[in-house]
């Protein structure tokens, strides 16, 4: 995924632009009530995929470490 500085930083707005997206239509969907799903914009589900993929990577990244360093510690 990210590889150089100005990546990583292009990729965190990106992050936080779809992550404050998606909060805007889960608001609109809670105004809706009982009526939610017919506020179901392609826009939503594409602000969705983004940040998913973007936790999903860090989350691996850190998951990675964590099994990683359990690793060195049942060696020793």
């Amino acid at each position: 995924m990210p590889g150089s500085k100005s990546q990583k930083s292009s990729l965190a707005k990106a992050f936080a632009h779809n992550i404050y997206e998606t909060q805007m239509h889960v608001t609109k969907g809670f105004r809706l009530g009982d009526k939610f799903e017919l506020h179901d914009p392609r826009e939503f589900r594409e602000n969705n995929k983004i940040t998913h993929n973007f936790l999903d990577y860090y989350i691996n990244l850190a998951m990675r470490g964590y099994l990683d360093t359990e690793k060195q510690m049942q060696e020793v």
